[in-house]
């Protein structure tokens, strides 16, 4: 099992910190709570989740919560220089289950 960190992320994360998606596409305002359940990883975990099949790869309840489509691959980065990137799983905020 490939462990990562989650992130719950709002539409145009990705641009507004200058993280490029490799494939794939962001977020939109249209995945929300009621719709199919979504993410964008990195790759590190993409290359161990599903390698080169995504966009349209599910991931399975033993990776996340619960069953979900992966929409996008974000290219990794470090959190600091002595830290090599971790995996890491991004979510619409709008599909957190978590209460606010």
């Amino acid at each position: 099992a490939v462990i990562a960190d989650d992130v719950s992320v709002t539409p145009g994360y990705f641009a507004t910190i200058g993280l490029p998606l490799v494939r794939g596409r962001d977020f939109t305002g249209q995945d929300t709570a009621g719709t199919e359940r979504l993410a964008v990883v990195n790759e590190s975990p993409a290359r161990a989740l599903v390698g080169d099949r995504t966009p349209g790869e599910r991931i399975g309840r033993q990776h996340v919560a619960m069953d979900t489509t992966v929409i996008g691959v974000a290219r990794d980065t470090k959190a600091s220089l002595r830290q090599s990137p971790g995996p890491t799983v991004f979510t619409p905020l709008a599909q957190d289950a978590s209460p606010q």
